[in-house]
């Protein structure tokens, strides 16, 4: 067997199965010498939205204060070893073959068929971390918490959730609250928890929730301000106020969301150094730091020839309207908007929210990836149809047609794509280096 071209094969039924139970990670991670339960300071991360930015910044923030860490976020954008990295380097191709090898040899080959994608990789990185043994070990949820293949674990330093809006709602159930319950199973006893700004019912749910399990609550309020964007150079500048001192942050990105990501980050930083669990940061370098730090696909500009193309892999009715929201204060005309989505994503209501800024798109694309979750683009094109002007609404369902009139038709105007992260899809090797700075 070809264990990359298998997992690759795997990876395109990501997402699919909907009886999820833990079992059979658990019976793989015993069989493989339970690295999981060896591993030490785990930061634990979910929400709807923002998680995989506080991931990142949490990582870099931990490398810039002189401790190494291990890191596992996803989805990936454009090659599956960003999945798991050390100090912020993903995993070298020839390093995941071998722990994947490992599993496969170790495991009964009943066991090993059964388990999806991502719970494989969650076995590597397990492995992987346990023989590097970083400082730090900062995990990003892949679905929910209750029964995600990283909630295996039975203790943490750190959990957050970070957002809760309506996603995944086929398995984490159709309300907010619903998925609230669900992601608060990332918390932990005698522990610490972070809480993003969420309702005042919810917040008031979680804070007794860490009273009964010995936890302390700690609620990070979104309190940055003077926050100002530059179109031009794409760059967006704030203030925060920590112990008293006044702190300007620059970031390589026009976002009204990285901001308040950076702050819980710099909430559980502070958290870990009341512990005594690291030495005093030094924010002048942070925020150094923070200039340079871009997450790929959230609001990442790249510019080819005479275009301005920003990917953004907003895909649920939360990001959308954050997306939406960020354009008007943005106060762009004439922009083109490229969308499109996966099957099990709501992109109705999403199409719905983009159309608030139909005045200032002056062409709504829906196109389709390669991938097989890619919702059907006539669904889309009819959707699009309902709340945009039929002159401004294209259906392009080839990747190279869609390349094509982008060149043609879409120069001096910012191309905007959004709706999901198989946006890579489309520039793979084509448009863009793979430039990473996580």
């Amino acid at each position: 067997m070809d264990i990359l071209d298998y997992l690759s094969k795997l990876g395109k039924k990501e997402y699919i199965r909907k009886n999820y139970s833990l079992d059979n990670i658990r019976n793989a991670l015993d069989l493989l010498d339970s690295p999981h339960k060896k591993i030490k300071n785990v930061i634990h991360i979910t929400g709807t939205n923002g998680k995989g930015s506080v991931a990142i910044y949490t990582s870099r923030l931990l490398n810039v204060l002189g401790y190494t860490t291990g890191l596992f976020i996803s989805p990936h954008i454009f090659d599956v070893t960003e999945r798991i990295q050390y100090n912020n380097e993903p995993i070298k191709k020839e390093i995941l073959k071998k722990y994947l090898s490992d599993i496969y040899y170790k495991l009964p080959n009943s066991l090993f068929l059964k388990l999806t994608y991502f719970e494989i990789l969650t076995c590597v990185m397990f492995l992987y971390f346990f023989d590097m043994k970083p400082d730090f070990i900062v995990l990003e949820v892949g679905l929910g918490a209750k029964l995600d293949a990283t909630n295996v674990i039975d203790e943490s330093l750190v959990s957050c959730i970070t957002s809760i809006s309506l996603d995944h709602t086929e398995v984490l159930g159709k309300t907010e609250w619903d998925i609230l319950k669900d992601k608060s199973h990332i918390i932990k006893p005698n522990s610490i928890f972070v809480c993003g700004e969420l309702k005042s019912d919810f917040k008031k749910y979680l804070k007794n929730l860490c009273k009964l399990l010995n936890t302390k609550f700690v609620y990070c309020k979104n309190d940055i301000y003077d926050l100002k964007f530059c179109v031009k150079n794409w760059k967006t500048f704030c203030k925060f106020k920590i112990n008293n001192k006044i702190y300007t942050a620059s970031f390589p990105v026009c976002s009204a969301s990285q901001p308040y990501n950076l702050k819980i980050s710099l909430e559980i930083i502070k958290q870990l150094y009341e512990n005594k669990l690291i030495k005093e940061p030094n924010y002048k370098v942070i925020f150094k730091e923070v200039s340079k730090i871009i997450i790929p696909f959230r609001m990442q500009k790249f510019n080819f020839k005479k275009y301005e193309i920003i990917v953004d892999g907003a895909h649920n009715p939360g990001s959308i309207s954050n997306f939406v929201n960020l354009l008007k204060k943005l106060k762009l005309k004439e922009f083109i908007i490229c969308f499109t989505m996966m099957k099990d994503k709501d992109y109705i209501t999403a199409i719905k929210i983009l159309s608030r800024v139909r005045k200032e798109i002056c062409k709504f694309i829906v196109y389709k990836t390669n991938n097989v979750r890619s919702q059907n683009i006539n669904l889309l094109y009819k959707e699009a149809l309902k709340n945009f002007d039929r002159e401004k609404v294209i259906k392009i369902s080839n990747i190279n047609s869609l390349l094509k009139y982008i060149e043609n038709f879409c120069i001096q105007k910012k191309i905007f794509f959004v709706g999901s992260f198989y946006a890579s899809l489309v520039f793979k090797n084509k448009l863009w280096k793979r430039i990473f700075t996580m």
